[in-house]
């Protein structure tokens, strides 16, 4: 998320950037702000936050068309709420979604060491539960060790996919027919 009041930010804004104007530079043209968000839609632009009540009482009817035709988030800002106060917010809900995410992975952790202690049966089988996905133990010789299915996935030849991934030196993050494949090779020990 980026204030920028330019009329054309898109060399200082990255793709998927939210950015946050009054619109002072369009003051008086209020049909200029539809080409404004064409053009930062072209640049990746994700969202535009725009403040009414400095330059524009409100959002100008052609730049909510053009948002819409361009896929383009539109929200405003009331003047009494500080821009600041926005970036602020946002970082704080960044911050978060890490820690969440953080404990998610924590626990996740914890819980295969646990399965772990079972045995690789049960740690391939807890691994596929938590990606959501089929994982398979495979040695060297592309022998299997342990796999395990998730349910509601359609069944997978392990013998291709193993095959394939063989090839890569169990290296390998690649389309395998219908799958997306990513393979790790473990260290000897």
């Amino acid at each position: 998320m980026h204030p920028c009041e330019l009329r054309d930010p898109r060399e200082f804004v990255g793709s998927g950037a939210v950015i946050l104007l009054t619109g002072m530079a369009f003051e008086g043209r209020p049909e200029e702000l539809e080409e404004y968000i064409r053009k930062v839609a072209e640049g990746g632009v994700t969202g535009v936050g725009f403040g009414v009540g400095l330059a524009f009482a409100e959002v100008p009817p052609g730049m909510l068309e053009a948002a819409r035709e361009c896929n383009i988030s539109l929200f405003t800002v009331a003047r009494r709420v500080p821009f600041v106060s926005v970036l602020a917010r946002l970082h704080d809900e960044l911050q978060r979604q890490r820690e969440e995410g953080l404990e998610r992975f924590i626990a996740q952790q914890g819980a295969l060491n646990d399965a772990a202690v079972a045995g690789l049966d049960a740690l391939v089988d807890k691994t596929s539960r938590l990606l959501g996905a089929h994982s398979c133990l495979v040695d060297k010789d592309g022998r299997v060790f342990a796999q395990s299915s998730y349910p509601g996935l359609p069944p997978v030849d392990w013998a291709t996919v193993i095959a394939d991934t063989r090839a890569q030196n169990f290296y390998a993050a690649r389309r395998v027919g219908g799958w997306s494949v990513l393979a790790q090779r473990l260290a000897d020990h």
